[in-house]
């Protein structure tokens, strides 16, 4: 009798890695930046968080690149994430909430539309066809 070990379902790790982006979000709201002044440079570091978001979100670049399920998926998550963290980085170097805002809301945004759902599980030959 071969066992073998019971995978993570997919929801869980996207729960998880929504939390994680969700917890940037608090951490910004629980420790105080004093706002440095002319640091609108730090709206650059949006650029790559909205890529990043995008990436996540559209999906089917990554789908070519990772042709195995459940790494689609995790990249994705990962890439959503990386919205929020970015968006942290930015907050904590500037002070500057709107930057970090526009970085979690795409970071997010990118988490719901990554969300394994049956129908994208079953586009990607993880469930059966209906």
């Amino acid at each position: 009798m071969s066992t073998t070990p019971t995978p993570v379902p997919l929801p869980i790790l996207w729960g998880v890695f929504l939390m994680s982006n969700v917890l940037f979000l608090g951490i910004s709201l629980v420790v105080p930046v004093t706002p440095v002044p002319d640091a609108g440079w730090v709206a650059a570091l949006a650029l790559p968080a909205v890529i990043a978001a995008g990436l996540a979100a559209e999906g089917s670049v990554l789908a070519r690149l990772l042709p195995q399920v459940k790494a689609w998926f995790l990249a994705r998550f990962a890439l959503a994430e990386a919205a929020g963290v970015l968006g942290l980085v930015a907050y904590v170097v500037s002070g500057e909430h709107v930057v970090q805002l526009a970085c979690a809301g795409c970071g997010l945004v990118a988490h719901v539309l990554a969300f394994p759902s049956a129908r994208a599980l079953e586009m990607h030959g993880e469930l059966p066809r209906r």
